[in-house]
């Protein structure tokens, strides 16, 4: 990490260091998604109910939203891994040592300000077929497709 610290000592952290970062250290192909939209769904105690016996005036959009979510693109990024072969895209499944290993890097680099959801692409000429056998251990969704 003593190669990266002149990216770390900077004031405001930037997509494109993040990604020299990430791609240099895992040597993995990276892009990223600034502004990426993301819903926030809004607790149940408080939600707004409009009637005329309330006495505080309220105006839609400005200290009152319409439904039970909004939509967030101030601080989330998306960091897009791959595509990646079979072996690299298994490492990278959600709870591995990789995917923690991420995870450190990128809250050190941009700090606890942003949230990060990461994708990972495989090959699609690597994508495993499905067959049906007791031997192999597939994942519904992470590495089997219907």
């Amino acid at each position: 990490m003593f190669f990266y610290s002149s990216f770390l000592s900077e004031k405001t952290p930037t997509a494109h260091n993040l990604k020299k970062i990430i791609s240099s250290y895992f040597e993995t192909p990276v892009s990223i998604i600034e502004f990426y939209k993301k819903w926030i769904p809004i607790p149940t105690n408080e939600l707004m109910v409009l009637s005329i016996r309330n006495k505080n005036n309220k105006f839609l959009g400005k200290n009152i939203f319409f439904g039970k979510k909004i939509c967030n693109t101030h601080d989330t990024l998306c960091l897009v891994l791959g595509p990646l072969n079979y072996q690299e895209y298994k490492k990278n499944f959600p709870g591995s040592k990789m995917q923690t290993s991420f995870k450190n890097i990128i809250s050190l680099y941009v700090g606890a300000g942003y949230d990060v959801e990461i994708k990972v692409l495989l090959k699609l000429e690597e994508r495993p077929l499905l067959c049906f056998d007791y031997q192999k251990q597939f994942s519904l969704g992470w590495d089997t497709w219907l």
